[in-house]
């Protein structure tokens, strides 16, 4: 596990492109196939929202001439069926969403959350690592084993966490007497959560906005949530997610609809440059 200093959240999102793929029984529609994944039975704190993936997804995606169904985990054997797979469920290497996603990838469709980004973000000690190789500020980190566990508290003090292009940027206030964004509790109806404050991309920090892609690009080129905390006017990336939030009222409320639009557009973007590719 990783352990690093804490303090409040401040996170960016970060989108990229790349080549991508398209079988030959796709070639002749006339329109783009995006599968959403929705799971049934999600985890609580699950990173999508039922008006975010539903109609404003939809808008976005129609206008450069996508159709966007919503697959579940019964599914798998549609998967060829479609141009490209847009995961939008808590992800985690020994979880469905990234069997999903790793056959998604051979396939040859469009992913993300691409099963490489899923690897490299569920690894914390891959990242603290990626991270300080990089010299990308962080705070003081310690990669935890049972010979140094003692030195916890005197190295880096309490409290302590143990574990592009930008898109969206947003405040995340703790939870009321909590250390973390969400209080979790057995129920949804009984977990608390910190407000969201969505801020426009001219009105986020320049250097909260730089560390944040600069943390993504070594990462990979999908869509990422990078946690950056400020303390006396640097900013230290924390972790990249490889499923960020994207909740209706929430982190769309500062860009709105082009949040959408601009992650359809990049989809459209890689299955066209795949198919002329071939």
């Amino acid at each position: 596990m990783t352990a690093a200093a804490g303090a409040d959240v401040f996170r960016t999102s970060d989108a990229g492109i790349v080549d991508c793929g398209a079988h030959a029984n796709r070639e002749k529609r006339t329109f783009l196939s995006l599968a959403r994944v929705v799971f049934t039975g999600a985890t609580i704190g699950m990173p999508l929202d039922v008006i975010a993936i539903g109609s404003r997804r939809d808008q976005a995606a129609a206008r450069p001439g996508m159709k966007t169904p919503i697959i579940s985990r019964s599914d798998w054997g549609r998967l060829p069926e479609f141009d490209a797979l847009f995961v939008r469920e808590t992800t985690s290497v020994n979880h469905y969403t990234y069997r999903f996603s790793r056959r998604a990838a051979a396939e040859g469709l469009v992913v993300i959350d691409d099963p490489d980004s899923i690897l490299r973000c569920s690894n914390k000690v891959y990242l603290a690592e990626l991270l300080s190789r990089h010299a990308i500020p962080t705070p003081k980190t310690m990669i935890i084993h049972r010979d140094n566990v003692n030195r916890i508290v005197p190295d880096l003090g309490l409290p302590c966490v143990l574990d592009r292009q930008p898109l969206y940027a947003c405040r995340y206030l703790m939870a009321p007497g909590h250390w973390q964004v969400i209080k979790r509790a057995e129920s949804k109806s009984k977990q608390t959560e910190g407000a969201t404050i969505a801020v426009s991309m001219e009105e986020a920090p320049a250097k909260v906005v730089e560390a944040a892609v600069r943390a993504a690009i070594f990462v990979g080129d999908g869509l990422y949530g990078v946690d950056v905390k400020e303390i006396d006017g640097r900013s230290y990336a924390i972790e990249v997610n490889e499923n960020p939030d994207v909740d209706a009222g929430h982190e769309d409320s500062a860009p709105g609809d082009a949040v959408y639009e601009r992650i359809m557009s990049v989809f459209r973007t890689r299955i066209e440059a795949r198919r002329h590719a071939r």
